[in-house]
């Protein structure tokens, strides 16, 4: 078994050190938590020489532990490993691979309250994971509490996969059923009202009807830019990119509507749009934007992702291509839609006028 000492590069424009070794037919990482920094002035080098020979110097004890059989092997002491610890480690990797990062972030911040920072995988029992879930359950919505839960047993089986338990016993205990959420969306003829009229921020008017039209997260519409969209053999346009929360790869044919939002289509790494910051200031003025013009829903951002699979749906779209267009992993998720669509329909049609 070789222990190699990688880079990876980030967003940020700094590089993750980290070492890969396969233990089996699996590949494991460890982050370091070193990172290389870009190469602007000798102080930058000299600084990035002194991380580089710390990494090293990190591998070097992990061979002598490889050497020693102690290094990837279980042990006692392994199963009293402070499982907190491990789990960091799990949500550091997810923020270097871009994966579901802000789930595992939210489940290691309520892990941390509940436990005070210390729990160690002996204590990962059935009876400790009921304990966990009545706590998600009396602070968080359900879908949240089942998420969260979710996470949890993921970060288990992963501590069972690297020899720190001997069974996954403890993911046994079911999470908080998930309910079926109210999902909001806009009609056709109030987007098409909101397109005529004026918004305090123009750039957030263009960018959320651009979402209602892709489906695009504001993670994603923030980060998407001109080499990103292309035209395809057809001489239409679509978008590729990597999905921010689910690190999913994607390709999204736009419509005229969509690409005439865009105004002058240009190339290279610019953001599209660029300056369009998610805050609470932006879902007021996307609210009262909303509400002006007649519209009596409480719209946020993520409205407009409901909105296009709406939109999909009810223009006869089978259920398959919605899930791909949204980039859903799973179809049970893009069925909530089309419940909701059925939902609609039987409205309508409850207020058809009486003739008796």
């Amino acid at each position: 078994m070789k222990i190699k000492l990688q880079q990876r590069k980030l967003a940020n424009g700094k590089t993750s050190l980290l070492l890969s070794y396969y233990r089996g037919n699996k590949k494991h990482y460890e982050f370091l938590k070193l990172y290389l920094v870009p190469e602007r002035t000798k102080l930058d080098k000299q600084l990035n020489k002194n991380t580089y020979q710390l990494a090293e110097k990190v591998q070097a004890q992990r061979i002598v532990e490889l050497q020693n059989k102690t290094f990837g092997y279980k042990t006692e002491s392994n199963f009293k490993r402070n499982f907190m610890k491990y789990f960091d480690d799990q949500v550091e990797q997810r923020y270097e691979s871009g994966s579901n990062y802000s789930m595992w972030r939210s489940t290691q911040k309520h892990l941390m309250t509940f436990t005070k920072g210390y729990l160690t995988m002996d204590m990962l029992t059935q009876e400790w994971m009921k304990k966990f879930r009545t706590y998600l359950e009396s602070c968080l919505s359900p879908n949240s509490s089942n998420s969260y839960f979710n996470v949890l047993k993921h970060g288990i089986h992963n501590a069972v996969d690297d020899g720190y338990l001997l069974n996954d016993s403890a993911t046994r205990v079911k999470a908080t059923p998930v309910e079926d959420s109210n999902r909001v969306y806009l009609t056709i003829a109030e987007i098409r009202i909101l397109a005529k009229s004026e918004c305090k921020d123009d750039r957030l008017k263009k960018a959320f009807l651009f979402s209602c039209l892709s489906g695009l997260r504001i993670s994603d519409i923030q980060r998407v830019q001109w080499n990103n969209l292309a035209q395809n053999s057809d001489g239409n346009y679509e978008i590729t990119l990597t999905m921010k929360k689910t690190g999913r790869p994607i390709t999204i044919p736009i419509n005229d509507d969509a690409v005439g939002l865009l105004g002058d289509i240009q190339k290279g790494s610019e953001r599209i749009f660029s300056g369009i910051k998610y805050s609470a200031n932006l879902n007021n003025i996307l609210c009262q934007w909303v509400l002006i013009n007649g519209i009596q829903k409480h719209i946020t951002w993520h409205n407009a992702r409901h909105t296009y699979a709406c939109l999909l749906i009810a223009s006869g779209t089978d259920i398959y291509t919605v899930s791909k267009l949204l980039g859903h992993k799973d179809i049970k998720t893009t069925q909530i839609y089309a419940k909701v669509m059925d939902e609609t329909k039987r409205e309508a049609v409850s207020q058809l006028p009486s003739i008796s």
